[in-house]
């Protein structure tokens, strides 16, 4: 219940911080942009994210070895956290109901907890020279899924090879999150995985 909770409150924070960004830095479409520097993106998510969240601690310059490259973990008032997958064009989020580093700890990639104490999410209203069109323009903060047109259903979200949550062959469990999402935002009783935060 508190995953599910969480989740739904990370959903609606973040679009709502985004929203509440339109209003003083103008259009998403304007200010969302590829940076592919760690560094950069935290300077990005400190402007246009961080102060409208409920933000208790911003946690700098560690070794989040499991992503390779990731700096930061953004804490929030509640105990959960999130940060950005350092990885692709800066689209790719990963949300804990919990702490990040107690999920992380002794994994070697992200595959081995997410869909667990972690999932996945997508932000990318339009990038760098990319024609902005209806559907991308209405793209907000979402659940992860691989393209802006993809018809997904539940046995999709469940057994895709390269993304679905109960597929023991995909890369990663990313499409978790949008299956909880499709289930009204309750975890399906035939869940694989035993969540915890």
């Amino acid at each position: 219940k508190v995953v599910e909770a969480r989740l739904q409150k990370f959903y609606s924070s973040m679009n709502q911080a985004i929203a509440r960004a339109e209003v003083d830095y103008g259009s998403r479409d304007v200010w969302y942009r590829f940076i592919s520097d760690p560094a950069q993106r935290l300077l990005w998510i400190k402007k246009y994210i961080v102060p409208y969240m409920n933000v208790s601690e911003i946690e700098e310059n560690i070794n989040f070895s499991v992503f390779g490259t990731t700096p930061y973990i953004i804490h929030l008032a509640d105990g959960s956290s999130f940060t950005n997958l350092p990885y692709g064009q800066f689209s790719d989020w990963l949300f804990f109901p919990g702490d990040a580093k107690k999920c992380a700890s002794g994994k070697v990639h992200y595959r081995q907890f997410t869909g667990v104490c972690a999932f996945a999410f997508y932000y990318r209203p339009a990038i760098d020279n990319e024609l902005v069109t209806a559907t991308t323009r209405s793209w907000t903060f979402e659940p992860y899924m691989y393209n802006y047109s993809g018809v997904y259903t539940e046995h999709n979200l469940k057994y895709d090879r390269n993304y679905g949550c109960y597929s023991e062959g995909s890369s990663w469990h990313a499409y978790c999150t949008r299956l909880i999402q499709y289930n009204g935002w309750k975890i399906p009783d035939d869940y694989p995985f035993r969540v915890k935060y």
